[in-house]
């Protein structure tokens, strides 16, 4: 079963922004292989992918998010994290797995980097998000992968 109605082979270019991230790992799967299915052959994704590091690492650079250890927040055995300010569960993969699912439907990486959401408008949403204050020096930051049918 399908996720997008597209044809297949129809796009050059697919951009992804935190789209492949429900609590359903099958689901998330499937999106990622319909975005290798409507890519023409030589077409690329593009897309920002959160990982599970980043909040972990968060809890543990800011005291006043250290409960997301303990209080189900983050959980790493199933990689999922429990956005309070938004009120949903959500899959971060590890960029180990991350890349693992790329390669599993057949796309190839051409660049796997770390990008840092450090903007005042981000530093803004992380402290309404998160509660994290916007001089604190934290960031939200996700997988900026680039990959190739």
């Amino acid at each position: 079963m399908s996720c997008m109605s597209f044809p297949d082979d129809c796009f050059d270019l697919v951009l992804i922004i935190n789209s492949i991230l429900s609590a359903n790992d099958l689901l998330n799967r499937r999106m990622v292989k319909d975005c290798h299915r409507v890519l023409q052959t030589g077409g690329e994704l593009h897309g920002f992918f959160p990982t599970i590091f980043m909040p972990l690492e968060i809890s543990t650079l800011c005291p006043s998010r250290l409960d997301w250890q303990t209080d189900g927040t983050i959980d790493l055995y199933k990689n999922t994290f429990y956005e309070h300010g938004q009120k949903m569960l959500q899959m971060f993969y590890s960029p180990l797995r991350l890349r693992h699912i790329f390669k599993e439907v057949g796309f190839k990486l051409k660049n796997f980097q770390v990008y840092f959401f450090d903007s005042d408008y981000f530093q803004k949403e992380t402290e309404r998000i998160y509660g994290i204050l916007a001089d604190s020096e934290v960031f939200i930051w996700e997988i900026l992968a680039t990959l190739e049918k």
